[in-house]
């Protein structure tokens, strides 16, 4: 993939609030520097935005046989376009996919403790360190 490329088309519109920038932003950023905070972040962001698009990239809900005619930003006509479009530059990047599912998980139990956690409890991806140096969302 050209990340050069598609990270200088990503900061050229930095408030396009589409799912195709921002679900492809922390994959980028996910291939390059890895299982890191720069893209657990706004991979964290991004499924607040559309929460519908994990279930498609995950393969829990199946991709309707055409995409609908009108995208409803958000929404999960939304996610079943993105997912159409980008789900084989997931898979094609090594362990993006299992990377996207874990970070889900951990996204569900912060939102089940209702974001109380200090900085310096034990993370919940279940790693033993400190919530600061390692998911620190």
């Amino acid at each position: 993939m050209e990340y050069d490329a598609m990270a200088t088309l990503l900061k050229k519109y930095p408030y396009d609030c589409s799912a195709e920038w921002a679900f492809t932003a922390p994959l980028l950023t996910f291939q390059k520097v890895g299982d890191s905070l720069a893209a657990k972040e706004p991979l964290r962001k991004a499924m607040e935005y559309n929460p519908y698009v994990t279930d498609y990239l995950l393969g829990r809900s199946a991709l309707p046989e055409e995409i609908p005619e009108h995208i409803s930003m958000g929404g999960e006509s939304e996610a079943q376009s993105y997912a159409e479009k980008f789900l084989p530059v997931w898979q094609r990047i090594n362990g993006a996919l299992s990377w996207l599912e874990r970070q889900e998980k951990i996204f569900q139990q912060m939102k089940a403790v209702g974001g109380q956690l200090n900085r310096n409890d034990p993370c919940l991806c279940g790693s033993g360190r400190k919530q600061k140096k390692c998911c620190g969302i």
